[in-house]
């Protein structure tokens, strides 16, 4: 099975490769998925460092006795959205899996 890194950036020769075996494969599908899961990823790695930046300012209003529950409310949606996102990552890894599973 190739990589979905070299396909990523190979993908005019993979789709050259396939033609020569005689495969009609359409890689833009592959493509769309890896574009798409590669976005929610990087949503989901943003959210997370903001969750943790944050969490470290709510610890310090806490020493300080200050009322921290307007970025504790922020981080709750923050945290729904990363579970969200999550599982949407999920869905599009599975669909690329099964895409790399049909390439020969």
């Amino acid at each position: 099975m190739l990589e979905i890194k070299f396909i990523r950036q190979n993908a005019q020769l993979v789709q050259e490769s396939l033609r020569r075996r005689g495969l009609d494969y359409d890689l833009q599908r592959f493509l769309d998925c890896d574009s798409k899961r590669r976005a929610i990823l990087l949503e989901v790695e943003e959210l997370k460092h903001e969750r943790n930046t944050v969490s470290g300012r709510i610890a310090q209003m806490n020493k300080e006795r200050k009322d921290p529950s307007k970025l504790i409310a922020q981080m709750r949606a923050v945290s729904q959205r990363i579970k969200a996102l999550d599982e949407e990552l999920s869905k599009y890894e599975e669909s690329l899996h099964a895409i790399l599973m049909d390439l020969p």
